[in-house]
């Protein structure tokens, strides 16, 4: 799982990668852990790469993030980007390897 720590690096991938999952990790909170955790149980099973934004390293690139997207912020929180666009987004304990599989095949 790379992590993402400029909006420059964000952008980025916006535009060159065809389909990703985005997890916006909290890194000190619990259920943040939690849906890290699922989200690297994906990544392991999955051809789609996910990327994080460590909030506290990186608020300016999680508030791009919120604004870029349309979709306020919360934390954890995970989206399915193909195209550039949202196809589905999920926090907190909605962020399961389950959810994260059937977000992709969708």
């Amino acid at each position: 799982m790379e992590t993402v720590k400029s909006i420059q690096q964000l952008k980025e991938l916006l535009k060159s990668e065809e389909e990703f999952i985005l997890l916006k990790h909290s890194l000190t909170c619990p259920i943040s852990a939690s849906a890290k955790g699922e989200a690297e149980n994906f990544e392991r099973s999955s051809d789609t790469p996910v990327y994080f934004i460590p909030i506290q390293e990186a608020r300016d690139v999680s508030q791009f993030a919120a604004e870029e997207l349309k979709i306020s912020h919360e934390s954890p929180q995970a989206f399915y980007i193909k195209d550039g666009s949202v196809e589905w987004d999920a926090t907190h304990f909605d962020i399961t390897k389950e959810n994260l599989d059937k977000a992709v095949i969708s």
